[in-house]
């Protein structure tokens, strides 16, 4: 934060609006857990705040996965929380059914036309160095873009 100072908003996290979060601990959901003489009953509190803009969680729960979404009223209705969960779950479903498919070309039918990337980004291929990793990558892009305050 120090070295990247950005511009800080009461409202927002400074560095990111969105998190998805997959929790694959069969133990994380059980009402109670025991260790050794210690016993935890898991409670649930509603805050009735959202700590990012949006968030989606994955877990484990009843042998299958579930999915939560926790959005800012502010900035999403319940409706379009809804739609998104549900264009999130036929993602999910169509990348089953078609393993190899880009998931560009699976996407494309769950955004709707209004909302699709602008025409002159679609198909726009960018050479990068392949050896580099994401972090790398990411580095070189936030340095391309780094702004020096006083």
């Amino acid at each position: 934060m120090d070295e990247l100072r950005p511009e800080r908003h009461l409202d927002r996290s400074p560095i990111f609006e969105t998190m998805f979060i997959v929790d694959n601990n069969p133990n994380a959901l059980r009402e109670t857990v025991v260790i050794g003489n210690l016993r935890i009953r898991r409670r649930v509190i509603h805050t009735g705040t959202a700590k990012f803009d949006l968030s989606l969680s994955m877990f484990r729960k009843d042998g299958g996965r579930r999915l939560s979404i926790e959005y800012r009223t502010d900035l999403f209705t319940q409706a379009t929380a809804t739609r998104l969960l549900h264009q999130y779950v036929q993602l999910l479903e169509r990348i089953v059914a078609e393993p190899d498919a880009r998931i560009a070309d699976l996407a494309r039918p769950l955004i709707p036309a209004s909302t699709a990337w602008p025409q002159e980004w679609q198909g726009r291929r960018t050479p990068y160095p392949r050896n580099a990793t994401i972090a790398q990558l990411f580095e070189s892009q936030a340095g391309l873009h780094r702004t020096r305050q006083p």
